[in-house]
């Protein structure tokens, strides 16, 4: 620790500045290093409360990307168990691979997409095109922007209606239609969709009477769900193809990417606080943003 002495009363202080800076430093080696609290007390010579609340009341810089035209992918990650869940909704310029905003979250709804687009917008970023999962609050937010809903997370949504190994033949043959979808153009896709209903559309429309209540029910519900997830969504499937001039992805596995080493990393320090993990997160997000802008001038 660098401490001074003041030459009049002989107290001692430190730099607050320099202190950030070791602060930050030991907080590097805790996050990227995978070392515990214990090896770091050791290694520099603070007393385990005294390094914890130094990490504690450690300041992260806050995230400040440069404003231009981003093309946006947005996503968000959850933790914790379903009746104690919050999560982070994470944007990032896939033009650049750099993530320009964050917010923590309990749940996504329009007005989390609302408050991240106006950010974004008052920073001076102007938003090309948006590619997300589809949810229902993300299309009102962002109608005047092309919108790619990402093709893995349909393929995903059919999938669950589905199971992995369907027994009918209609699912059969829509899982095998979902395994074009991503080498296909929308009109190529439409096309096999409209094939598929003309043939089951008689399955699709089957009704089992309930024999205690009498009322009727479609036989094939998740069958139903499936397919007309895919009709609703046709529209944000194919935005891609019809601006290829902004180089719109199909999905969002760049994020997909970086969730998965946020989690490793954070998998390193299970039992966490929620305030410390989260501050966790912010140091990742924020050292991710650095090693983008290394990149990009390189």
């Amino acid at each position: 620790m660098n401490r001074y002495i003041c030459k009049v009363c002989k107290k001692q202080f430190q730099s607050k500045k320099k202190s950030q800076r070791l602060d930050l430093k030991i907080f590097k080696q805790y996050v990227f290093g995978k070392q515990t609290l214990i090896q770091l007390s050791v290694d520099s010579g603070l007393s385990l409360p005294t390094l914890r609340k130094h990490l504690d009341a450690l300041e992260i810089p806050v995230l400040n990307p440069a404003p231009r035209a981003i093309i946006l992918v947005l996503d968000a990650l959850y933790f914790g168990e379903k009746e104690d869940q919050d999560g982070l909704l994470v944007c990032k310029d896939y033009l650049t691979k750099e993530i320009v905003y964050y917010n923590f979250i309990h749940t996504e709804t329009k007005q989390v997409y609302q408050e991240a687009k106006q950010q974004l917008e008052q920073k001076g970023f102007t938003i090309l095109a948006v590619v997300a999962d589809g949810r229902i609050g993300i299309k009102p937010v962002f109608k005047d922007i092309p919108l790619q809903m990402c093709q893995f997370h349909q393929i995903q949504i059919v999938n669950r209606y589905l199971t992995k190994k369907p027994k009918l033949e209609p699912a059969i043959r829509l899982k095998e239609i979902m395994s074009k979808l991503t080498k296909s153009s929308r009109e190529e896709f439409e096309l096999l969709i409209y094939n598929w209903l003309k043939s089951y559309q008689y399955f699709l429309d089957e009704q089992t009477t309930n024999p205690i209540t009498g009322r009727k029910i479609y036989t094939h519900k998740r069958l139903r769900s499936a397919v007309y997830s895919l009709v609703r969504n046709m529209e944000y499937l194919f935005t891609y193809q019809n601006h290829p001039e902004l180089n719109i992805p199909n999905t969002t596995n760049t994020l997909e990417g970086w969730f998965s080493h946020l989690r490793k990393l954070l998998n390193c320090h299970t039992g966490l606080r929620k305030d410390r993990r989260n501050k966790l997160i912010e140091y990742i997000l924020l050292e991710s943003v650095r090693e983008s802008a290394k990149l990009t001038a390189k």
